[in-house]
């Protein structure tokens, strides 16, 4: 088995990028932020995974939708963000912090008003392939 899963596996990915890094800095969470949290921030999570861990024949596979959303009271700079991240992830193969990507397919931003707030959401789902044949 892998020393990370997917999700420990993309956020590795994305935060080693200094493009990244000059953006949000480490400010990149797994399903919540912490509150008070300086904006531009990023939150990500799985959505779904269609298939069972053994569906390629391996343990430890699958092929999750995982969203990612750039938050910032700058409407632009909020689509800046996603777009940065959305260039770290597309068409990436290999090797992701010990899980095996086999393709990684990227979906168009949607840039979505906060309710009641002046925050900007701007939000894209991927999807990774991955097989751990560890």
């Amino acid at each position: 088995m892998a020393s990370s899963n997917i999700e420990q596996a993309l956020y590795v990915y994305v935060s080693s990028s200094t493009a990244v890094a000059d953006k949000v800095g480490k400010r990149i969470y797994l399903a919540k932020a912490e509150t008070g949290t300086a904006r531009p921030y990023v939150v990500y999570q799985t959505i779904s995974d269609p298939h069972m861990p053994f569906a390629f024949g391996q343990p430890y596979s699958g092929q999750p939708r995982v969203q990612f959303s750039v938050f910032d009271d700058d409407r632009y700079n909020a689509l800046t963000v996603a777009h940065v991240i959305r260039k770290r992830l597309r068409f990436y193969q290999g090797a992701m912090d010990g899980i095996t990507v086999h393709n990684l397919t990227v979906g168009g931003t949607v840039l979505l008003p906060e309710p009641d707030q002046d925050i900007y959401q701007a939000t894209f789902d991927v999807q990774p392939v991955y097989i751990d044949a560890s």
